[in-house]
């Protein structure tokens, strides 16, 4: 059987394959790294999968679920990742901002500091605050 997509060529050349971009060019030898990033999404794999079907191949039935299972946790990963790089950000932050406060001796800096962090795009990001300070009377 004569298959569309370049999966079953150990290498490959810029003709073979029209999907691997510029800055990608390490795919054309790499088998197992181009199945898994380029031709799990190709229209030709996909074709090359219905010829299969159609062939009536025993492993015809059960390689779309396995691809199809492939993906839904690529897509998991890549959001977990996500979540994951978000939060480290803001215990940077966090952390950047607690040795500030703690450092400081200038109440009007940190009080700067603070309401920045309040307010500032990279920072909470809220966009008003407020601050209330209590001043103690001390009884004579």
């Amino acid at each position: 059987m004569d298959w569309e997509c370049c999966w079953t060529k150990k290498e490959i050349s810029s003709a073979d394959c029209p999907y691997i971009m510029e800055g990608e060019e390490m795919l054309y030898g790499a088998l197992q790294q181009r199945i898994m990033e380029k031709c799990l999404e190709c229209p030709r794999f996909k074709n090359d999968m219905e010829r299969l079907k159609d062939s009536g191949a025993p492993l015809s039935a059960i390689l779309p679920l396995i691809v199809a299972e492939y993906q839904e946790q690529r897509a998991r990963m890549a959001s977990m990742t996500n979540f994951v790089n978000r939060k480290t950000r803001e215990m940077k932050f966090l952390h950047e901002l607690s040795v500030v406060l703690q450092t400081s001796m200038d109440l009007d800096e940190v009080l700067s500091v603070a309401m920045t962090a309040i307010t500032a795009g990279k920072g909470f990001g809220m966009n008003r605050a407020f601050l209330l300070m209590l001043t103690r009377i001390a009884n004579i």
